[in-house]
Formats: structure tokens, C-alpha cells, sequence
């Protein structure tokens, strides 16, 4: 199996089974959610993204405890507002994360692919369909979907993580 077949397997399983394993955590804006440390926040509010186009340094709030390292898989800084997903049988991770964010939709896409590809990820393909963007990318032990839409003076991310190894 070629590698594109082989990632567009785990994409679409990713897709349609990360809602199956583990359980909906899905918490409203307006109540507390904790840092990927555990620490407390407000949460609510996405957090303040720069406004030179830089990538910012702080990591979403409320993540799952066992999402892999901002170094591995860095995401945008902002509030998570849903999160599936988890280990499969096999104990590889999968996670659907969405999350609010500062900016407007290609700002937020860009700074999502932009730190991204800082983490030595590729780019596969970019797809607007639509109000959304969405593209893939991959290193040899992860594959990522990000999908980003407007949401007012905010932004909606969407992540698709899958583990290949």
C-alpha cells in the first residue's frame, strides 16, 4: 500500500471513529477548564493571539491529558470547545479537538500551518470548500487535519489528529 493510501486510511478512520473511542468532553465556554498542566483557568476567553503574525507560545486550554506535546503536535492558543478521541486497541492516538481562537479564519489557519510545518510536519494538500479551509499534514509519526472557520470577530479551529507510529 502506497503511502497517500495508507494516510488516507488512517484520515478517514480517523474521521468517521474518533467520536467511538473514548468519551465526548465537550464543556461549554462559560465553565472552568484546565491547561494541559492541570493548572485552573477561567476559561471562556480565548487567549490574546499576537498581532504580528508570530506563533504564540501558549498552548489551548482544556486539552486531554494524554494529547501528545505542543512539540509534537502544536496547536494555536485558544479555548477548547470539544474534544473526542483518545487510544484505539492498538494504543495509537486519535483526538478530534476543536477550539475558539482569536482572529479571523485565514489568520488563524495560517498561524495553525505555520507552526505546524515549524514542527517538522508537511504539507499534503489544502482544500477550501465554502466558509472553511482545510488542509493536511504529516511527519513520519503523526498525521494532522486543520480546518479553520470564522466565527464572528473569533475563529473556529478544527484538528484531526491521528498517531501512524
Amino acid at each position: 500500500m502506497s503511502r497517500k493510501s495508507a494516510l488516507a486510511a488512517v484520515v478517514l478512520v480517523l474521521t468517521l471513529g474518533a467520536s467511538a473511542c473514548g468519551k465526548d468532553e465537550t464543556s461549554p465556554k462559560s465553565e472552568p477548564t484546565s491547561t494541559s498542566s492541570g493548572t485552573p483557568s477561567t476559561g471562556g476567553t480565548p487567549t490574546t493571539e499576537p498581532t504580528d503574525g508570530s506563533t504564540p507560545t501558549s498552548p489551548a486550554i482544556g486539552l486531554p491529558e494524554d494529547f501528545p506535546a505542543q512539540k509534537d503536535v502544536p496547536l494555536v492558543a485558544g479555548v477548547v470547545t470539544s474534544k473526542t478521541g483518545g487510544k484505539d486497541p492498538s494504543g495509537k492516538l486519535g483526538y478530534v479537538i476543536e477550539l475558539s481562537a482569536v482572529g479571523t479564519q485565514k489568520g488563524c489557519f495560517d498561524r495553525a500551518a505555520a507552526a505546524l510545518i515549524a514542527a517538522g510536519f508537511t504539507k499534503q494538500g489544502e482544500m477550501t470548500a465554502q466558509d472553511t479551509k482545510q488542509a493536511q499534514f504529516t511527519t513520519p509519526r503523526w498525521a494532522v487535519i486543520i480546518s479553520s472557520r470564522a466565527d464572528g470577530a473569533n475563529c473556529q479551529l478544527g484538528y484531526e489528529v491521528g498517531q501512524l507510529q
